[in-house]
């Protein structure tokens, strides 16, 4: 599946209720894939992702309404979510069906979509996704999030350095690492904008558990070891013995239960953490190789 033409296009795109920012590369009329970024994060997180798998297919790539220099119009809900997800595509004339990826909480935002619009996906790609159903674990992580934001806003406003997001940030070429800190994980708007939608958390599950399973063809990449205490302060606070062993067996054990309960789903776990297998070059080399092999596997 490779093929020689490769364009990029970015710009501003209307859908219901808001204005996405996005960027479309690859080849045109290749299969699509649609990507939703982890929580808070823009779309400069594919970056080596995008390297991989630009001559292969169609990559579209946005920011979620209210992050990364996309606006939100009206208060978001669970259905808005998925039908900005699916509107993009239509605005920018592109009509094939979409293989939805995301990762950590993009890959949630991907079960949001099949369960809301399975009518326009073919297949859904989620990496190390955050979990569709409540845990006490990995909830009591996640919990966690708002008031480090909230202390986080208060460094950056005194001028201190991003002690939450600015390790993630330099895994990544040093101009897409940058543009993502200053559009989306140091800018207090955008971070509001996550945390308001991180309050969706629920009514997403919620949507989630009442849709019934659609049979569409579902890749979950695990990831195969803890997070790297190296990382940064969000690495450091789960990388304690304890917390890091509880949060990995439990998100494992998790993604495991989805093969039983969902026909369509497949899991391959790898031997990166959470972050590394889309944020540093050798981790997304072998998740893209792994989504390649699937696109495969759908398009035969």
């Amino acid at each position: 599946m490779s093929m020689t033409e490769n364009k990029s296009i970015q710009g501003v795109a209307d859908v219901p209720g808001a204005r996405l920012r996005y960027r479309l590369v690859g080849v045109p009329g290749a299969p699509l894939l649609v990507f939703e970024n982890g929580w808070g994060a823009s779309y400069e997180q594919w970056t080596w992702i995008e390297r991989e798998l630009a001559a292969h297919a169609q990559l579209l790539f946005y920011n979620r309404a209210g992050i990364g220099g996309s606006e939100l119009l009206q208060a978001q809900t669970v259905t808005g979510l998925s039908d900005q997800f699916a509107a993009l595509p239509a605005a920018l004339g592109l009509t094939q069906p979409i293989i939805a990826v995301g990762h950590s909480y993009g890959g949630l935002m991907c079960s949001l979509h099949a369960a809301q619009r399975s009518d326009v996906l073919k297949a859904v790609v989620e990496i190390d996704p955050t979990t569709e159903v409540s845990d006490p674990v990995l909830d009591g992580n996640l919990r966690a999030l708002g008031p480090m934001v909230r202390v986080l806003k208060l460094c950056l406003s005194m001028g201190l350095p991003n002690f939450l997001f600015g390790s993630l940030a330099k895994t990544l070429p040093d101009a897409e690492g940058k543009e993502m800190m200053i559009r989306a994980l140091s800018k207090p708007e955008s971070l509001d904008a996550g945390v308001a939608e991180f309050a969706l958390l629920i009514s997403i599950r919620s949507a989630i558990a009442k849709a019934h399973l659609s049979g569409l063809p579902r890749l979950v990449i695990g990831a195969g070891t803890t997070a790297d205490p190296r990382g940064g302060l969000l690495s450091r606070l789960m990388s304690n013995s304890k917390r890091a062993s509880e949060t990995f067996e439990r998100s494992k054990s998790l993604q495991r239960d989805r093969v039983v309960s969902d026909p369509g789903c497949q899991i391959t776990m790898l031997p990166y953490n959470h972050s590394a297998l889309v944020f540093e070059e050798a981790g997304a080399k072998v998740s893209a190789a792994n989504i390649l092999s699937f696109l495969r596997t759908i398009e035969s």
